[in-house]
């Protein structure tokens, strides 16, 4: 079985990542394979990192504004039909 599965990246990964140590070849893994993975490193690095995001103003913008405002205005709704049910219920338990 050893034979077999033994180069098998399920049984035996070719390489590993971890965020303390960083990426890792195996022990195991024949020399074009390292050499593979030595190369595709290699273009990791040379390709440019992502784009600094722009810093926006304080202003929200206007559709999120508009947002805001309903979802306040539907609270406010709730509220009053929540005092509204609320008196009913008094009214009942007084009789």
């Amino acid at each position: 079985m050893d034979q077999i599965f033994a180069k098998d990246p399920d049984v035996n990964p070719i390489s590993t990542c971890s965020n303390l140590e960083g990426p890792s070849t195996s022990d195991h893994v024949d020399k074009d394979t390292q050499e593979n993975i030595s190369t595709s490193n290699q273009n990791l690095q040379n390709i440019p990192h992502g784009v600094k995001r722009k810093k926006r103003s304080g202003e929200e913008p206007e559709w999120f504004k508009k947002f805001r405002e309903d979802c306040q205005k539907r609270h406010k709704e709730k509220m009053k039909r929540q005092d509204s049910l609320l008196q009913i219920l008094e009214k009942l338990s007084e009789k």
